[in-house]
């Protein structure tokens, strides 16, 4: 499969789809310490359906793949603006756009201000996730 990006420094990221799934409701990142105690760039992401990984790291089930359209993301810099607003996280997943990561203009973020928000519920349980994969560098 053909990669267009280099590695830096990766790490997924959960959204937990906590409680009752509900249209437009915005779940959030959740925290990942090594990521907040660090003031982290962020150049890149791509986004995992079940097909791809099946249970994230903090043991919750991934949405299932087909599920994926009905998904978008939103990411937010660390001045709380909008950057990547409302993206179909489907046109994130590398199966789904020739193998291709998303890239992006190198922004600082604040991980807790980043969400997912569902346009359909449909096959979405409660208590699954979406994993993202960010692709990132820490700031000296």
């Amino acid at each position: 499969m053909f990669s267009n990006i280099v590695v830096k420094r990766s790490q997924l990221v959960t959204a937990k789809i906590a409680g009752t799934p509900a249209t437009l409701k915005k779940y959030k990142f959740q925290d990942i310490p090594n990521l907040s105690k660090n003031n982290i760039v962020v150049y890149g992401f791509e986004v995992y359906g079940a097909d791809q990984l099946s249970i994230s790291p903090e043991g919750l089930t991934i949405v299932p793949s087909s599920t994926i359209p009905g998904v978008t993301i939103t990411l937010r810099d660390n001045k709380k603006q909008e950057f990547v607003y409302q993206l179909p996280a489907y046109s994130a997943v590398r199966a789904n756009n020739g193998g291709l990561a998303i890239i992006i203009e190198p922004r600082v973020i604040n991980l807790t201000d980043c969400y997912i928000q569902l346009t359909n519920t449909s096959g979405i349980s409660a208590d699954q996730a979406i994993c993202v994969n960010l692709y990132y560098d820490i700031i000296k």
